[in-house]
């Protein structure tokens, strides 16, 4: 997760990972990142059960952070 702010992002998470197919994350969630720096990043593996035959799938990752104010943010947001 990259944080392209100008602000620290504070106890940054990855907090789901719903994927297509039958596809599910084996990883357990929330997956805490702790805090990024502003341009920082932090890399994270998600492990992944495919089914037998399923030769494609699609993936969306779920993260959230927290600013200096507390402000929960939540990507992709709404």
């Amino acid at each position: 997760m990259s944080n392209a702010s100008g602000a620290d992002a504070f106890n940054a998470s990855i907090t789901g990972s719903p994927a297509t197919e039958g596809v599910t994350v084996m990883t357990a969630l929330p997956s805490s990142l702790g805090d990024i720096a502003p341009g920082g990043s932090v890399t994270s593996q998600l492990d992944y059960y495919v089914p037998e035959g399923v030769a494609y799938f699609k993936v969306t990752v779920q993260a959230s952070a927290n600013d200096a104010c507390g402000t929960n943010y939540n990507y992709p947001g709404p």
